[in-house]
């Protein structure tokens, strides 16, 4: 997988991931979350999981579960969850 810009991820569309695919190796996921600000790694969780942890706080883990590990989709979809605007009613 190539390394790429948040503005990169956010411009591609997503392509299916089956079987054969190969998830990203570690070295390639921490690389790529070095772009992307707030997110990082865990062991375990498929996508998209939703945490809520605490007031006005979500969490959202990400993996694909059909290849058991990282694509470049689950990169993607981190860079455009991070564009959505969100607004706090008081």
């Amino acid at each position: 997988m190539d390394i790429q810009t948040t503005e990169q991820l956010i411009g591609k569309k997503c392509k299916p991931c089956e079987e054969g695919v190969q998830p990203c190796t570690l070295p390639e996921a921490d690389d790529q979350l070095a772009k992307l600000n707030g997110w990082y790694l865990t062991h375990d969780g498929h996508h998209p999981d939703l945490h809520i942890e605490g007031y006005r706080n979500v969490s959202i883990e990400l993996w694909t579960h059909a290849i058991g590990g990282l694509s470049e989709n689950d990169f993607m979809l981190a860079a455009k969850i991070d564009q959505v605007t969100i607004e706090l009613k008081s």
